[in-house]
């Protein structure tokens, strides 16, 4: 018999926060509710400005807790980041 699917979704984020809220809420974990899939959403905040990050930072209280915020506070871009979130 074969295992459960196991998968990390990693999102590198800086100053968007309710597009990814909403994009959380509306099309990534119902898409991944929907399937027999155990997964994590992990997100690294890229340098985001302070109040960006203080609305992440509450906004992802009202999710499940497979979704994570990773701290990170170097800036130096999007490849760096996911590099950080995989290592």
């Amino acid at each position: 018999m074969n295992a459960p699917m196991k998968l990390d979704v990693l999102i590198p984020v800086r100053n968007q926060t309710t597009k990814l809220l909403a994009n959380l809420r509306n099309k990534v974990l119902p898409y991944f509710d929907s399937k027999d899939i155990t997964y994590d959403i992990l997100i690294c905040s890229d340098h985001s400005n302070p109040q960006e990050q203080a609305a992440l930072v509450e906004g992802l209280k009202a999710f499940p807790p497979q979704v994570k915020l990773l701290p990170y506070e170097d800036k130096a871009g999007k490849g760096y980041a996911v590099r950080k979130l995989i290592l």
